[in-house]
């Protein structure tokens, strides 16, 4: 568990803005429904609640995930690069976050440090991935039950229209899919690190795809992972990856090779 994390703020407020936009969503769902039942002299003020909820749904929705998201994960990109590399290029400071320091700043501890996260956030993903199944199965089967038994089409659109959201059946969809190409790369990692090990050089470029297949994909998926089900779970899967850390075979030969010189770095810079 880490001890110190000054980038956890970032996530905070990133969390704390998406679940007013969720909230904003659901409540839109009420004026939608109640302008189909309202008297016409409600309608003006039904209207202007709704027209409120969805502005608000898609003004904090945007700016949770064009702003916050990207400012929370360039924040811990470059902690994961200071942690794997030894480099310094945030003032922001973490300790206990990542539990691989028996190596040395390298691209190997970098693939190990991506490889820690890709375990925890696939282990996380299993049991979010099955709610949102869950969740969407629910308001499909609410969706098909409305299209039988109403018929005022009005109804059936307006359901249709929360169904099909980025918030129920896309987010849903998303998720599922942020899962089955993570766990793709976890596989690619447990290959590489375990099953193999790593014996040549080559193998480093493979590392460094990797990585940047991982970081490509939580940019482009812009899906949060939960952190109650991470607080609930974090001592056992901290076991169980101290226990698969200990099955990575890594040749010294390439290790010495994937090892970040700051010395010639330092010349360089005074040059």
């Amino acid at each position: 568990m880490s001890k110190r994390d000054e980038i956890r703020p970032f996530f905070d407020r990133l969390i704390m803005v998406t679940s007013i936009s969720q909230i904003l969503f659901y409540a839109n769902f009420v004026p939608s429904i109640a302008m189909l039942f309202a008297p016409s002299s409600w309608h003006n003020l039904v209207f202007i609640f709704a027209l409120i909820f969805s502005i608000g749904y898609v003004t904090t929705c945007t700016f949770a995930e064009i702003w916050l998201f990207y400012d929370a994960e360039l924040e811990r990109r470059k902690d994961f690069l200071c942690n794997s590399l030894g480099v310094n290029i945030t003032e922001l400071q973490t300790e206990g976050y990542y539990n691989n320091e028996s190596h040395m700043p390298s691209i190997i501890k970098m693939g190990v440090n991506c490889f820690e996260n890709i375990f925890f956030s696939v282990n996380n993903l299993k049991i979010t991935a099955w709610r949102e199944r869950v969740k969407a199965f629910i308001w499909l089967l609410i969706f098909v039950f409305s299209c039988l038994m109403f018929h005022d089409k009005k109804i059936v659109l307006i359901l249709a229209q929360f169904t099909f959201s980025g918030v129920i059946l896309i987010k849903s969809t998303r998720q599922i899919v942020y899962k089955n190409r993570v766990q793709k790369l976890y596989e690619q990692f447990h290959a590489i690190f375990i099953e193999t090990g790593i014996t040549h050089p080559n193998q480093l470029i493979q590392i460094i795809q990797y990585v940047m297949d991982y970081e490509c994909l939580k940019s482009s998926s812009k899906t949060l992972l939960s952190t109650k089900i991470f607080n609930e779970h974090n001592k056992e899967w901290s076991n169980k990856w101290d226990n698969i850390k200990k099955k990575i075979a890594i040749s010294k030969d390439v290790e010495s090779i994937a090892m970040v010189n700051h010395d010639n770095r330092q010349s360089i810079e005074q040059t």
